[in-house]
């Protein structure tokens, strides 16, 4: 017992010895170099983890901070298209029915009818219904198209001509085969882009307004 006793004894006193000012100071200058060097990259390392791990400032909306813009002045409505003119006078004898059939007497059949059927006399003058670039089927603005059927083999202006509204451009031919019981009339289609219109939704209340 008294052996082991001056065993820790002795121990205690060496590391005592150890940790003495001299030795200190002799380890300082053999290491402290490096032990800087540790604990700066150490307080480095730290520095960076930290700031990328801070929360995110709030940023205010982007409307919050740029001014209000004034409202955009309104644009001008576009006129709108103006009604057309009859092509002749007449009693309407067939409407438009692009999507319920009409009944055909001559044909003994019911069929769809693009346009509409005026009532003529052979040779009658059929005008222009509005300004445009072609006989029988005449181009206008804006993806206008007007169809005249039921013409004579004479024409009144050459194909390509460009026309004016009231202008004359055929006459009315002799009776259609298949529409005897009409008797002389013009057939008057108004196309938008394509689509046949109803032409009484672009023309005048009556014939010749």
């Amino acid at each position: 017992m008294a052996r082991l006793f001056s065993r820790i004894q002795k121990v205690w006193q060496k590391a005592l010895g150890a940790c003495s000012f001299q030795s200190l100071r002799r380890a300082w200058d053999r290491w402290g170099f490096y032990i800087s060097l540790a604990l700066a990259l150490i307080l480095i390392g730290y520095g960076a983890v930290a700031i990328r791990n801070r929360p995110a400032r709030e940023v205010a909306p982007v409307a919050a901070m740029q001014p209000a813009l004034a409202s955009p002045a309104p644009t001008a409505t576009a006129a709108p298209m103006p009604l057309f003119q009859w092509p002749l006078s007449g009693e309407i004898l067939m409407a438009h029915s692009p999507e319920s059939a009409v009944y055909q007497p001559a044909l003994g059949a019911f069929t769809a009818h693009e346009g509409v059927d005026i009532a003529s006399r052979a040779g009658e003058t059929v005008c222009a219904a509005a300004d445009g670039g072609y006989v029988l089927e005449i181009a206008h603005v804006d993806g206008l198209v007007t169809r005249y059927g039921g013409l004579s083999a004479t024409a009144l202006a050459q194909s390509g001509e460009r026309v004016r509204a009231g202008q004359a451009v055929a006459t009315v031919g002799d009776v259609p085969c298949g529409e005897s019981h009409l008797g002389p009339h013009l057939h008057f289609e108004v196309l938008e882009n394509g689509c046949g219109e109803d032409p009484q939704d672009w023309l005048p209340s009556s014939a010749g307004a």
